[in-house]
């Protein structure tokens, strides 16, 4: 009996090409930026009165030990799974069928379970899919950046502009973007 599974088209895999080495990117940054230790409550020491940055150096001091033991820790395990988590972007799974819907929404329905990117990355790479799927004149009419913004202009009209930590938030936003880009764009 045969198989009818639709086969992914050039641009289809070179879009998952694209996400591979992004993610590839995103591995070796994280990887880099775990030799860095992170000094805890940083963000707190420049916003304090002089008598509670003292006491929040003291307990930095105290803490010392278990913080540095816990980014030992951390820096021993991303050491030892960095190399699997490069290689596995390097293998295009046989299996992968096409999105179900021919469209941006689809490929990042085919590809998010292999994506751990940051926002920044993420954008960058769904305007590249554009690019792709849709043609230079597309990219350069329709781009990430701009629908993720309409989005938040919107949603600071809504509450009144009183949003005061957006990042929780952020990727709820990025979807919607995502969404009305798709929509704008229509099928590829």
């Amino acid at each position: 009996m045969p198989s009818h599974t639709p086969k992914l088209t050039q641009n289809e895999l070179t879009c998952i090409k694209l996400a591979a080495k992004m993610q590839r990117r995103a591995w070796r940054s994280r990887y880099v930026d775990a030799f860095i230790p992170r000094i805890p409550w940083h963000h707190a020491f420049n916003q304090q009165p002089l008598h509670i940055r003292m006491l929040l150096y003291f307990a930095m001091f105290l803490l010392s030990p278990i913080w540095l033991t816990g980014w030992f820790l951390q820096l021993l395990c991303n050491t030892a799974l960095f190399p699997y988590r490069i290689t596995a972007t390097y293998f295009i799974s046989l299996s992968l069928i096409p999105p179900g819907e021919r469209n941006i929404q689809g490929m990042h329905r085919a590809t998010q379970r292999y994506l751990d990117l940051s926002v920044k990355q993420y954008i960058w790479l769904v305007n590249q899919w554009v690019e792709v799927l849709y043609g230079e004149k597309a990219k350069r009419i329709h781009t990430m950046q701009y629908y993720l913004d309409k989005e938040l202009v919107e949603q600071r009209e809504i509450t009144r502009g009183s949003l005061i930590n957006m990042d929780p938030y952020i990727r709820n936003h990025i979807g919607s973007a995502r969404e009305k880009l798709s929509q704008a764009l229509g099928y590829y």
